[in-house]
């Protein structure tokens, strides 16, 4: 066993309490920065120039059927916080945290792409979230979001904008 005496034992705690304040300050930087550009990073959305707009005529058929899919492949397959988020996906999309005037839509030669900024659950900030949709089968090809839990493509944010899609086309 190796016998850390107190000071030593203080000064290691102070010194990784000092770092994790610098990594938490690099980390909202970071969030900062992202949160500003609302660009589309995936190769698949850099193919071509896109054109935004409004219209979902083109959307392919999409369903819960396709967001159980994307579940399933975004690693997500069991446990309480799956519940937890597509109910609270549920909530976002029916309590309006996603606004429709913040949906924008663009058929492209990969994909039928969906972007739109939704609040988060304290509704204090707006997460960005990018939902891209294959034109034939209408699974998800990627989903991300700006919010910590959106590199999965499985988060609160992201699951609103999903179950309105899935509204949209069910009607």
């Amino acid at each position: 066993l190796i016998y850390i005496n107190m000071k030593t034992r203080l000064a290691l705690i102070r010194t990784n309490n000092n770092m994790n304040e610098t990594m938490a300050g690099d980390v909202k930087e970071a969030e900062k920065a992202k949160k500003s550009s609302f660009s589309l990073k995936n190769p698949l959305h850099n193919d071509e120039n896109l054109q935004w707009g409004k219209s979902l005529n083109e959307m392919p058929t999409f369903t819960i059927k396709e967001i159980e899919i994307h579940r399933k492949e975004s690693g997500k397959s069991h446990g309480r916080s799956i519940i937890k988020t597509l109910d609270r996906g549920k909530k976002f999309k029916d309590e309006r945290y996603l606004s429709a005037d913040s949906i924008f839509t663009s058929l492209g030669r990969n994909g039928f792409y969906v972007k739109g900024k939704c609040k988060a659950s304290m509704k204090k900030e707006i997460r960005n979230v990018i939902v891209t949709l294959d034109k034939k089968t209408g699974l998800v090809i990627e989903a991300t979001c700006t919010c910590p839990a959106g590199k999965s493509g499985y988060c609160n944010h992201t699951m609103a904008l999903l179950f309105g899609l899935a509204d949209y086309s069910l009607n």
